[in-house]
C-alpha cells in the first residue's frame, strides 16, 4: 500500500536528485507492486468473496488478448485497471479493519504534511520533488514557458478558474505531484470516513477532516467539493435508500449529462458544462465497431471522456462488468455497506464523466479498493461492531 500511493513521489525524488527516470520505470513499478499483491494472494489462497474478481480476471485477460489481436498492437489498459481493483480489494479484505484504518491514518498524515509544506514553503516542495521535470521525463509533458515555479503545469491554474479564494497559492498536489489525484484522494478519504465513522477514534476524525478541508480549499477542486457535500450528507441518507439502487447511477448521470449536452451545444471551456460536453461528444460519437473493440485503437483521444474511455478500453462487455461489479460487490445488508456502496458509486461514475483514467490511477485507486475490500470483510463477519 505504501508503494502504491507513494511510488510516483519516490521516482520524482530519484529524477530530481539521482538520475533521470522514464515512463518504463513507472510501468515497471506498477507491475512490481501488483505482482507482490498477487503473490501474497496466491500464498494465502483466494476467498469466497473474491469469486467475481476471479471471473473478472478471466474476462479481462481474454479481452486484452482479443483487443490486441483485433487492433494489431498490445492493448492492456482494461486488464491493468482491473488488476488494480482486484489487488487492493483483496488486500483490504485480508488485513483487518484496524490495520486499514492505520494505513489510512499514516498516509493521510504524510499527505497533510506535504500540503502544509506546499502552502507555506513552495520552494522547498519544488526542490524535493521537481514535479515539472518528473512529468516531462515520464509523460512527455514539457515544462510550460509560463511555469517558472517548477510545479506540474496544470497546477498553476488560470485567472478565470474556480477558486475558494482562501489561499493565494497554486493548486496543491502534495505527494501526488499533480492536482487531480489529490482532489480524488480527498473524495476517497470522505468515502472512507462515511463508511467507517463508527470505528474511528477522535484523532482519526480530526486529521481526516482537517486534511479534506485543506485539500478542497487549496486544490480548488469543483468535482471533489460537490462530492464531499453529497457523500457527507449521504451518511444520513444512504442507509434509507433501497438496496442496490446505486445500480442506476450511470443511467441517471448520463441522462442529466446528455440533457446538458443537448441544451448547450458548442459550449466549450474548463467549466462543468464544457467538460461534460467534451465527454458526451466522444460518447455519442461511438459507433457499433467502437463498442466491440475498435475504439481501443484511439484511447489516447478518450482520456478526458470517461464513459467513452471505459467502453473503448474494455468493449461494451467489460464496461458492463465493471458497472455490475461496482454496483453489487457489497451486499448492502447493513448501514455501513450501503454508505460505502452508494459513496463509491458516486465517486466512480461522476468522476469518469470528466476523465477516463484518473479513477484508475494506482495512487488513489489503491485506497478506494482497499476501503471496499475492508467493507466486504466486515460485512462477512470479520468485525461485526462496524455494522
Amino acid at each position: 500500500m505504501i508503494f502504491a500511493v507513494f511510488y510516483n513521489c519516490f521516482l520524482a525524488i530519484v529524477n530530481a536528485h539521482l538520475f533521470r527516470v522514464n515512463v518504463s520505470l513507472t510501468i515497471l513499478s506498477e507491475i512490481m507492486i501488483i505482482g507482490i499483491a498477487f503473490f501474497l494472494m496466491f500464498e494465502k489462497g483466494f476467498f469466497q468473496g473474491e469469486k467475481w474478481f476471479l471471473w473478472g480476471l478471466v474476462l479481462f485477460s481474454t479481452l486484452a488478448i482479443y483487443l490486441t489481436l483485433l487492433n494489431g498492437r498490445v492493448i492492456v489498459d482494461g486488464l491493468r485497471n482491473f488488476l488494480i481493483m482486484f489487488a487492493f480489494f483483496s488486500i483490504g479484505s485480508r488485513i483487518g479493519l484496524e490495520k486499514v484504518i492505520s494505513i489510512f491514518f499514516g498516509i493521510t498524515c504524510i499527505i497533510l504534511l506535504f500540503v502544509i509544506i506546499e502552502i507555506l514553503f513552495i520552494d522547498v516542495y519544488v526542490a524535493i520533488f521537481q514535479p515539472a521535470l518528473y512529468y516531462a521525463a515520464t509523460r512527455g509533458q514539457e515544462v510550460s514557458q509560463f511555469n517558472e515555479i517548477g510545479l506540474f503545469n496544470n497546477a498553476l491554474g488560470f485567472a478565470s478558474r474556480f477558486s475558494f479564494g482562501l489561499f493565494d497559492v497554486p493548486r496543491t498536489s502534495s505527494i501526488f505531484l499533480e492536482q487531480v489525484s489529490l482532489a480524488n484522494f480527498a473524495t476517497v478519504l470522505t468515502v472512507f470516513c462515511v463508511t467507517f465513522y463508527s470505528c474511528l477514534k477522535k484523532k482519526h476524525v480530526l486529521i481526516f477532516v482537517l486534511t479534506i478541508f485543506l485539500v478542497l480549499t487549496t486544490n480548488n477542486t469543483r468535482t471533489a467539493s460537490i462530492l464531499f457535500l453529497i457523500i457527507g450528507l449521504g451518511y444520513f441518507v444512504f442507509p434509507l435508500l433501497p438496496k442496490y439502487f446505486n445500480f442506476l447511477y450511470p443511467v441517471l448521470i448520463l441522462s442529466v449529462s446528455m440533457t446538458i449536452y443537448l441544451l448547450s451545444p458548442g459550449h466549450e471551456g474548463d467549466d462543468l458544462v464544457g467538460r461534460i460536453n467534451v465527454s458526451m461528444e466522444h460518447f455519442v460519437n461511438l459507433n457499433f465497431y467502437d463498442y466491440i473493440g475498435y475504439a481501443a485503437n484511439k484511447l489516447y483521444r478518450l482520456y478526458d471522456s470517461g464513459y467513452a474511455y471505459i467502453v473503448g478500453a474494455n468493449t461494451f462487455v467489460g464496461a458492463a462488468y465493471i458497472w455490475l461489479l461496482i454496483s453489487f460487490v457489497l451486499k448492502q445488508d447493513y448501514a455501513f455497506t450501503k454508505r460505502c456502496a452508494y459513496s463509491v458509486g458516486l465517486y466512480f461514475f461522476v468522476n469518469i464523466l470528466i476523465g477516463g483514467t484518473a479513477v484508475y490511477s494506482m495512487k488513489v485507486a489503491s485506497l478506494l479498493w482497499l476501503t471496499i475490500g475492508a467493507a466486504s470483510a466486515v460485512q462477512n463477519g470479520a468485525q461485526r461492531d462496524a455494522r
